[in-house]
């Protein structure tokens, strides 16, 4: 079956995050954007400067440390990787604007705000 890459993304929430977050920017030829929704430590040793990165994370987060989240987007802008991050004053959720942010993103439409 054709697959066109650009119009797949890997995304999840939490341990699904952090997964998405490792095996989506290990593979960028797979997936055109990742969304990573509060991951933990993520780990990739591949930055691709044409891949489409957004993560999320709640500055209150009692599962996994808003500090580590930071670390990552800090770790994947030095390397020149385009990133885009929300942060929330929120716990370990999905706000319903994050959701929506998210969504737009992967159709590579501007936020409505």
């Amino acid at each position: 079956v054709a697959i066109d890459p650009a119009r797949i993304a890997v995304s999840g929430f939490s341990d699904g995050a952090t997964y998405a977050l490792s095996i989506g920017t290990a593979n960028p030829q797979l997936f055109s954007t990742v969304i990573a929704l509060s991951p933990g430590p993520a780990f990739t040793n591949t930055y691709n400067k044409q891949q489409r990165v957004f993560i999320s994370h709640g500055k209150n987060d009692q599962v996994l440390p808003y500090s580590n989240t930071r670390g990552i987007v800090t770790r994947l802008r030095s390397k020149g990787m385009p990133i885009q991050f929300e942060d929330f004053d929120g716990r370990h959720e999905i706000p319903d604007e994050i959701r929506d942010k998210s969504i737009r993103f992967f159709l590579n439409r501007p936020s409505a705000s």
